[in-house]
C-alpha cells in the first residue's frame, strides 16, 4: 500500500520592496558624488590653465629678452657678457616650454576636435613643443658662441691659441644639433594655421609672418648643413690652409678685374 502523501504548505516570505525614500536617498548620494568629482575636475582644470598660462607667458617674456639682446649683439657681435645673457634666457624658455609639454601631453588628442577650444589646442600641441626646439637650439647655439668667440676676437694674431680638431668636432656636433632642433621648430610650425590662433591678433600675424620666412629659415639651414663638414678645411684646423690674396688695379683692366700690381698669402692654421 502506499503511503498517503500530504503536501505542506510552507509560508512564503514577504517580497522585500525596495523604500521610495531609500532609493531617492541613494540616487541623491549619487548625483552629490558625481557632481563633486566634476566640480573638483573642473576645479582642477582652471588651476592646471592658470598654471600652464602663466609657464607659457614666462617662457614667452624670456625669448622676447633674447629678441632684445640679440639686437643689441649686432652692434657688440664679441661681447661674451650678452652671450651669457642670451645663454640664461634660453634655458629658462626651455625649462617653462619643457615643463608646459609635459602637462599638454597628458590632454587627449582627440580633445582637438572639440567645438571652440579644438583650434586652440592643436595650436598647442605644435607651438609648445615648437617653441621648446628653438629655446634647445637657443642653449646650443650659445655653447658654441662661448667656445668660439674667445678665440676668433683677434684672428691676426699669430700667437694666438686657435680651434683645436677636437674643439671643432664639438662645435660639429652642437652645430648640427641646432640645425636638427631648428627644423623640427619649422616643420611643426608649418602644420599650423593663423586661423588657429585668431584668439590672439598678434600671435596669427607672427605666425603668418614666420610661415613666409619659411623657405628662406630651411635654406640658410641646408647651407649650414653642407658648410660644416668643409669647414676645418677652410679654417686651417688641424692642416694649415693658406689664400693667395691679389691687389688688383682697376685703371689698368684685366681679364681678372685690373692688373695684379701686389699679393700677399694669407695662412690659417
Amino acid at each position: 500500500m502506499l503511503d498517503t502523501v500530504q503536501q505542506v504548505a510552507y509560508p512564503q516570505k514577504p517580497k522585500q520592496r525596495i523604500r521610495p525614500l531609500v532609493l531617492i536617498a541613494g540616487l541623491a548620494l549619487l548625483l552629490c558624488g558625481i557632481f563633486s568629482g566634476a566640480l573638483i575636475g573642473y576645479q582642477t582644470s582652471v588651476t592646471q590653465y592658470h598654471q600652464d598660462m602663466s609657464l607659457a607667458n614666462d617662457g614667452v617674456q624670456h625669448l622676447q629678452r633674447v629678441e632684445t639682446l640679440v639686437k643689441g649683439m649686432a652692434q657688440h657681435p664679441f661681447d661674451m657678457h650678452g652671450i651669457e645673457n642670451m645663454h640664461t634666457e634660453f634655458v629658462g624658455a626651455e625649462s617653462d616650454f619643457s615643463r608646459l609639454q609635459s602637462n599638454i601631453q597628458m590632454i587627449p588628442e582627440a580633445s582637438t576636435y572639440l567645438p571652440v577650444y579644438g583650434g586652440k589646442l592643436h595650436a598647442a600641441f605644435a607651438l609648445v613643443p615648437a617653441a621648446l626646439d628653438a629655446s634647445h637650439a637657443g642653449v646650443i647655439g650659445c655653447n658654441v658662441l662661448q667656445t668660439v668667440l674667445p678665440l676668433v676676437q683677434n684672428p691676426l694674431n699669430s700667437k694666438g691659441q686657435g680651434l683645436t680638431p677636437a674643439e671643432m668636432a664639438s662645435v660639429e656636433t652642437n652645430a648640427q644639433q641646432v640645425v636638427t632642433s631648428l627644423s623640427q621648430a619649422l616643420n611643426l610650425l608649418s602644420q599650423v594655421k593663423p586661423s588657429d590662433v585668431q584668439f590672439n591678433a598678434k600671435l596669427s600675424t607672427l605666425l603668418a609672418t614666420m610661415q613666409l620666412q619659411l623657405p628662406v629659415v630651411r635654406q640658410w639651414l641646408n647651407s649650414v648643413q653642407q658648410l660644416l663638414p668643409v669647414l676645418p678645411s677652410l679654417l686651417g684646423i688641424g692642416t694649415p690652409t693658406s689664400y693667395l690674396i691679389e691687389m688688383l688695379d682697376s685703371s689698368e683692366l684685366r681679364p681678372g678685374g685690373g692688373f695684379i700690381g701686389n699679393y700677399g698669402i694669407a695662412t690659417l692654421s
